[in-house]
């Protein structure tokens, strides 16, 4: 197992539901097959505890529009040589099109890259991104996704060798050099973008899209119950805020 799929897991184990999970376990197993009854106690309190701060109403929207807000979108296009738009997860179908298989972020990443693109007409697409769900990259679903919606082979570059935000900051230093770009990726992500892009000494317009936070939404009775919704909320907002902490002492920062 290589260090890329290493963060992957640990990753995964950090974030709430898993953690939820380990914990409820934990305790369910010790009280079932131990005489540890207090260990077992503290460990079942522990993960519902974890999951109603997590899942529940709290400071996970007010930090994640933090991020979220950093950048405005891009309302105003200006003239850039290329428009990046940073890669996410798909599945895989031989018999599906590729705006079928693509996850909800990369089809929100995509859509607003070919925005951008549209008022762009002198800029190309660089897709981004490396296999991770599937036999096919990313980059290459999303590049066969834009052609279905009509962009023209020409103008997109399909880069599959990154795996993470660093890698994708040095390959559109490669491809893009000093011409001018329009980063897009979702709006938590960009304040992590945004750092890695200009630590290789780009600087990018962002476009932030993806939004999860609704500030015009009012509040509803059934928002003080814990949610799914809620849950991956959080878990996107300590996702940034590991990815900006690994990123730091990797160096990349």
């Amino acid at each position: 197992m290589d260090l890329f799929w290493l963060q992957k897991l640990a990753g995964a184990l950090i974030l709430p539901a898993s953690l939820v999970a380990v914990l409820l376990l934990a305790g369910l197993l010790l009280l079932l097959f131990s005489r540890y009854r207090l260990t077992a106690r503290v460990l079942l309190s522990g993960g519902v505890a974890v999951f109603f701060l997590f899942a529940g109403p709290g400071p996970t929207d007010r930090l994640l529009a933090g991020l979220e807000n950093r950048y405005p979108p891009l309302t105003e296009v200006p003239e850039v040589a290329w428009v990046v738009v940073l890669g996410s997860g798909n599945a895989h179908s031989e018999s599906r099109p590729a705006t079928t298989v693509m996850g909800a972020t990369g089809m929100a990443r995509l859509g607003e890259g070919l925005r951008v693109l549209q008022q762009s007409p002198g800029a190309r697409l660089l897709l981004t991104g490396g296999a991770v769900d599937g036999p096919r990259s990313h980059a290459e679903v999303a590049a066969a996704a834009a052609m279905e919606l009509g962009v023209s082979e020409d103008r997109i570059v399909v880069d599959s060798r990154p795996r993470d935000t660093a890698g994708e900051a040095a390959r559109a230093r490669e491809h893009a050099g000093n011409a001018p770009l329009v980063l897009v990726t979702s709006a938590s992500h960009m304040p992590r973008a945004m750092a890695l892009f200009r630590a290789q000494g780009l600087d990018p317009v962002p476009a932030p899209t993806a939004y999860l936070v609704r500030p015009d939404r009012a509040f509803q009775p059934a928002d003080a119950l814990p949610s799914a919704q809620q849950l991956y909320r959080s878990e996107r907002l300590l996702h940034e805020y590991v990815g900006m902490v690994w990123a730091r002492v990797r160096g990349e920062l």
